[in-house]
């Protein structure tokens, strides 16, 4: 399912769960039918119009919101929920959402997720008390940058943040690759970064096949509200700098492209993305494939 569509948002809310609204402690659940304090619009567009939304779940912590399933989050999660394999670490827990949608794939053995606020863990245990996925879910109360010592992890989702892009990124990403065993490290906004890398052509990355898939997805998607392609709506949001410490960060090899014109996405910087998703056929154990 093209995870650019209101459809797919609406499928991963159902997977989720219709959960009762419930208080513990500073944590409630709510279930919203307009905006919460977050945008909504597209995860690799920026600034854009959202759409109309599905009723979805916002958990909110001591009034503000904590996580809540609008477009943008459930299409930022859908990379690391599908390169989950083995022994996962992830931070934080959140709604529970991820972790969930994890836990539930056969090629996972092992969730460890890693909770700073207490009353989350606590609502989350009771909300999804007999839950086949908690049999694989493991939580550990504290702070991840102590705990995260001597781990090894076929895939850690670090997602502590609560700013795009935030300040702590690269050194977290070098601390815990260098603290622990980790196959592969991932974070919130890892997307767009790569998207803007390779739309700027300052920098191009490697990809991997789920992250192929997914830009695939977008390139080819229309916006529900208009004709338009996606891609139409994207403007360039991490510099080239940047984009540059963060890959050297977590450790994926990159080259140099020419400079940015950023008054114009050039002729040549789309051609670039196209040639680098164009040979996507790649199914996953859940039987979802790019083309």
């Amino acid at each position: 399912m093209n995870p650019f569509s209101t459809a797919y948002t609406q499928a991963e809310i159902a997977a989720y769960g219709a959960l009762p609204a419930r208080t513990v402690g500073d944590v409630e659940l709510r279930w919203l039918d307009g905006r919460a304090d977050r945008d909504t619009e597209d995860y690799l567009n920026w600034p854009m119009i959202a759409r109309r939304m599905p009723r979805y779940p916002a958990l909110f912590v001591r009034g503000a919101v904590w996580m809540s399933l609008v477009p943008s989050e459930v299409q930022s999660c859908y990379v690391p929920i599908r390169a989950a394999h083995g022994v996962v670490g992830t931070a934080g827990l959140g709604l529970g959402y991820v972790p969930l949608r994890m836990a539930a794939k056969r090629t996972v053995k092992r969730v460890h997720v890693f909770e700073v606020e207490e009353d989350v863990i606590r609502w989350f245990r009771g909300a999804f008390a007999g839950r086949p996925e908690l049999d694989k879910i493991a939580i550990e109360h504290g702070d991840v940058r102590a705990l995260l010592v001597n781990r090894r992890f076929d895939v850690v989702w670090m997602d502590p943040y609560d700013t795009f892009i935030h300040p702590r990124v690269e050194e977290d990403a070098r601390q815990v690759r260098a603290r622990n065993s980790i196959g592969a490290y991932l974070f919130w906004y890892l997307e767009r970064v790569v998207l803007d890398a390779l739309q700027m052509g300052e920098v191009v990355p490697a990809l991997t096949a789920h992250e192929r898939a997914f830009l695939r997805r977008w390139r080819h998607t229309r916006h529900e509200l208009f004709a338009d392609r996606l891609p139409t709506f994207w403007t360039p949001r991490v510099p080239p700098d940047r984009q540059r410490a963060i890959f050297d960060a977590i450790g994926r090899p990159w080259r140099a492209g020419p400079p940015f014109d950023p008054g114009t996405l050039s002729r040549t910087q789309l051609d670039l993305l196209a040639r680098v998703l164009e040979n996507c056929h790649v199914t996953d154990d859940r039987g979802d494939a790019c083309a």
